[in-house]
């Protein structure tokens, strides 16, 4: 029920940019409508421009779709919805709407009309008693001529996937992943599992833009556990 109420709120804050006319029907500068970061921007400002919704009008709106994630469906055999909760702060870049459930299974949907464009499912086993499972959802980082995904699961791993797509990045540490949690020895690794929070997405420093571009990203990794592989997924500079 959160899910759906999120989402039901989400697509409705997002008329004013897929309709690219403000209410008043006065000729204005376009108003760049997206939300490409977790906090809006690599800054984590949290705050949108547009101006069509407001405390006036917003007791008038009305659902325009609803989505369905299926979620409930992969918890069937195991313990997951003792802990499961949903906590994603969709990313909306072009029309497009990027976010990920408490499993952190990846969904892109059509931010106007709530068709779902792919699914991603890292396979993430649920019978392993983690401390929680939610995801805080997914981070972008685009290059010349595509756009990333990138999505921190519970079990330590970090995907990169192709966002027109889902699919991951074969060029990207071992064909779309990083383990996260490699090199670190079995004990503190199993600790890992089941204490620490990998699944908080933040805006990407340009030493980790860098890092993105080449196929040695993993090793960059393992060498300075656990300090910056922290601040990879939580940095906001």
């Amino acid at each position: 029920m959160r899910l759906q109420l999120f989402l039901l709120f989400a697509c409705t804050c997002v008329i004013e940019f897929v309709s690219g006319q403000p209410s008043s029907g006065k000729k204005k500068d376009k108003i760049n409508g997206e939300w490409k970061a977790y906090g809006h921007d690599a800054g984590g400002d949290r705050f949108s421009p547009l101006q069509q919704i407001n405390t006036g009008n917003i007791k008038n709106l009305k659902p325009a779709w609803t989505y369905q994630t299926g979620e409930l469906k992969t918890y069937e055999g195991t313990r997951t919805m003792e802990k499961a909760a949903f906590e994603a702060t969709p990313l909306m870049i072009g029309q497009t709407l990027y976010f990920s459930t408490p499993t952190c299974r990846v969904i892109a949907i059509d931010a106007a009309t709530g068709k779902e464009k792919w699914v991603y499912d890292p396979k993430v086993n649920l019978k392993k008693d983690y401390s929680e499972i939610s995801s805080r959802g997914v981070s972008a980082w685009s290059g010349k001529n595509e756009l990333r995904i990138f999505v921190a699961t519970i079990d330590g791993r970090l995907i990169a996937l192709d966002a027109a797509t889902g699919k991951p990045i074969s060029g990207f540490g071992a064909e779309g992943t990083v383990d996260l949690k490699e090199g670190i020895g079995k004990d503190l690794s199993d600790q890992l599992e089941l204490f620490d929070d990998f699944t908080r997405p933040g805006a990407l420093t340009e030493w980790q833009r860098a890092c993105l571009k080449t196929t040695g990203c993993q090793s960059n990794f393992q060498s300075s556990f656990p300090r910056r592989r922290r601040m990879w997924l939580r940095s906001t500079t």
